[in-house]
């Protein structure tokens, strides 16, 4: 029994890119901004930033869960190092996160998995390290806030559903939303 509980603390990490293909569109709060194809190629440049720091960081089995489902290869080309590849799947963004963590934690049992999105100019190696040590030494749930009121990386050991559900994605509250459902389920 030890045997299994030792292993289980040290399964591998995972840190997965969130991912749409540069081409598919999204952000669209940077369409009154910026025209076509100079968007696409912000989206493609913010995404590659994204994958090299997730590349860079190692000692984790990196991952993009990305849409739509024909967008894989040109996600794939933009990677510095090998990612695997899995399409996202679910119905609203929280039921999509959900999924994905499920497969990282549940199916290949990896612990701790982290998801980050693909637009984070500052995202550093220093945010998984601190990320990835926390859930390794304390367990729960890690979280790190964006300036949008959302957040722009959460990491588990286990799943905790509740953090998803009836959440308001893309609203200003979407953060503030998540982490008092951390702290009712005691994994804040």
């Amino acid at each position: 029994m030890e045997r299994d509980a030792s292993a289980e603390r040290h399964r591998r990490a995972a840190v997965a890119v969130f991912a749409r293909a540069p081409s598919s569109g999204g952000k669209s709060r940077l369409v009154a901004h910026i025209a076509e194809p100079r968007l696409t190629s912000l989206r493609a440049a913010l995404l590659a930033d994204t994958l090299d720091v997730v590349c860079r960081f190692g000692s984790v089995d990196p991952f993009v869960f990305y849409t739509p489902h024909d967008g894989g290869h040109e996600i794939a080309a933009l990677a510095p190092c090998a990612v695997t590849l899995v399409a996202q799947r679910g119905g609203d963004l929280g039921a999509r996160m959900l999924a994905a963590l499920r497969d990282l934690i549940e199916v290949r049992r990896h612990a701790p998995a982290i998801l980050v999105g693909s637009d984070i100019p500052l995202l550093a190696a220093e945010h998984l390290f601190e990320a990835t040590d926390a859930l390794r030494r304390n367990g729960g749930v890690v979280v790190g806030g964006a300036d949008d009121g959302g957040y722009y990386l959460i990491g588990m050991n286990e799943i905790h559903e509740g953090l998803f559900d009836r959440i308001a994605w893309g609203g200003d509250s979407v953060l503030i939303d998540t982490l008092t459902r951390a702290d009712r389920l005691g994994v804040g």
